[in-house]
């Protein structure tokens, strides 16, 4: 499949702004977390608290996988990795 320079463009310009949206908001639970991590004793709600952000940070790695897969495979770019799923 040939690829105009404007579709490589554009597909780049798309997974540059994917990841980064990804990392930006793995990055703020990453800061949550360590926040309550910084306590000096943790609550049974900050164990869960924790829980649940581990959960959506695996789910936004996910996410941001598949549409940056999703990208490279409609510029040509065959992914050789599947994602596998997120269970809740």
């Amino acid at each position: 499949m040939s690829q105009t320079a404007d579709e490589l463009k554009y597909a780049a310009t798309a997974m540059n702004g994917l990841s980064r949206e990804g990392f930006t908001q793995i990055e703020s639970l990453a800061n949550l977390a360590a926040s309550h991590l910084s306590r000096a004793s943790l609550s049974d709600g900050d164990y869960w608290d924790l829980a649940q952000v581990m959960r959506v940070i695996r789910s936004i790695a996910h996410d941001s996988m598949s549409a940056i897969d999703i990208e490279a495979e409609n510029v040509g770019c065959i992914s050789t990795r599947q994602p596998e799923e997120v269970s809740p």
